[in-house]
């Protein structure tokens, strides 16, 4: 896709189904890990992925549901990244989880 302004307008404008960071996308991603897999004889780990908390809390645990299974699907390991900033699965200061992607991350 072509600029930086025309990624957002789309993300904005399309519907999930078309969205650049709709699940074709991931799925699209996934798929390549895939053919690499086969290509040659190799794991693959999907080392750090999450979910700025600027995204409302339903989309966060939606798109982590969909990383996460996926990645099991296709027998691809994964970890959480959380920063202690943007990516809270746990408040730094409380050290209280968020359920909602802790339950999206272990078990829905």
């Amino acid at each position: 896709m072509g600029s930086t302004r025309q990624w957002f307008d789309a993300y904005n404008r399309l519907p999930l189904l078309q969205n650049p960071s709709g699940p074709r996308i991931v799925f699209e991603h996934f798929e390549h890990a895939t053919r690499y897999v086969k290509a040659h004889s190799r794991r693959v780990y999907l080392g750090e992925f999450g979910v700025l908390d600027v995204a409302d809390e339903q989309s966060r645990e939606n798109y982590l549901w969909l990383v996460r299974t996926e990645a099991e699907r296709r027998g691809i390991g994964w970890a959480y990244w959380d920063d202690g900033a943007g990516f809270k699965l746990m408040e730094p200061k409380s050290g209280q989880l968020d359920e909602r992607l802790l339950r999206a991350l272990i078990d829905r």
